[in-house]
């Protein structure tokens, strides 16, 4: 009887060890790709926080002075007002970027304390049922942050191209000419 229950115990001992070494490689792979989309990320958080502080930069630039605005005719006044609520609103679309990117940094950072679970897991050589549906999760979590980040990249370029030819056009108004106002 000691017999089978050692047997027994033994091969419950050797199936959680067969379970654990199959998740081996998939954690591993999924933790680079989680170290490489994190980065992906940061960086495109801090290039998005250098554009808002462009943005910002430049909008206090726009504001015409009082003394100068005496000199103009109304439909340059008119214009000068026109574009500095265009800029106003396109700086907006910064804003809903920076808004939808900080969601997701949050619930990232959740994703990645069930990443460092599994990692720990592994280490221990003790994982739960739900560890391939976790990891399944966590790879769709990896894909959804780099079309994310992709569409958010899209939509930066997008409104840095109209806050520039906005720039451009106040300061041809203004009898400038042209010139590059925000970060490229």
């Amino acid at each position: 009887m000691k017999k089978i229950l050692f047997v027994a115990v033994a091969g419950l001992l050797m199936a959680a060890c067969n379970n654990v070494a199959q998740f081996k490689a998939p954690i591993e792979a999924l933790t680079t790709q989680w170290d490489s989309t994190t980065t992906v990320v940061t960086n495109f958080a801090t290039l998005l926080t250098q554009e808002v502080q462009n943005a910002q930069s430049m909008a206090t630039g726009l504001p015409v002075s009082e003394d100068a605005m005496k000199k103009l005719d109304d439909a340059t006044k008119t214009r000068l007002a026109e574009l500095e609520k265009a800029f106003q609103q396109e700086s907006q679309g910064l804003s809903s970027i920076k808004s939808e990117l900080d969601g997701f940094v949050q619930s990232w950072g959740e994703k990645t304390q069930l990443l460092n679970g599994l990692k720990e897991g592994l280490a221990s050589k003790k994982l739960g049922k739900e560890t391939a549906t976790t990891i399944s999760d966590l790879q769709a979590a990896v894909t959804e942050a780099g079309s994310k980040v992709g569409a958010w990249t899209a939509q930066l370029n997008a409104t840095k191209a109209k806050l520039e030819e906005i720039a451009m056009q106040h300061a041809k108004a203004m009898g400038g000419g042209s010139s590059s106002l925000i970060g490229g």
